[in-house]
């Protein structure tokens, strides 16, 4: 998802090609080298990578992407992701123009939040005001 949170902001004119990306893994998640032609389009590269045992600067990271690949995001994403959706109509209204859509993908199921659980037939009540 950081990818797609990145593409997001670039958009929005928040970040740029040489905004510092930063992020933390565990140490068994490194691996000794990834080559930039394995990466995909979309894959934000990174300047500094943080373990609990040490951290790692980058000297020269791939480019970056320069806004939303829509040709990577499913139907089913851009429903589920409804900021998304919205953007995307909105800019093929602009542009009197569709924009690219991924293929069909199936996603996980999303996670129940407090207001969707039910408890023995009952919507639970919640707390506080």
């Amino acid at each position: 998802l950081v990818d797609l949170e990145y593409a997001l902001l670039r958009r929005m004119g928040t970040v740029d090609g040489a905004t510092p990306m930063v992020t933390m893994v565990h140490e068994i998640q490194l691996t000794e080298d990834v080559l930039e032609e394995r990466m995909a389009s979309y894959d934000v590269s990174l300047n500094v990578i943080c373990t609990p045992e040490r951290t790692l600067r980058i000297s020269r990271p791939a480019p970056r992407p320069k806004g939303i690949r829509w040709e990577f995001l499913s139907p089913q994403k851009l429903r589920v992701v409804s900021a998304l959706g919205a953007l995307k109509a909105k800019l093929e209204e602009e542009s009197g123009r569709a924009l690219p859509v991924g293929p069909d993908e199936p996603l996980p199921p999303t996670p129940l939040r407090p207001k969707d659980l039910v408890f023995k037939g009952k919507r639970r009540k919640r707390d506080g005001p």
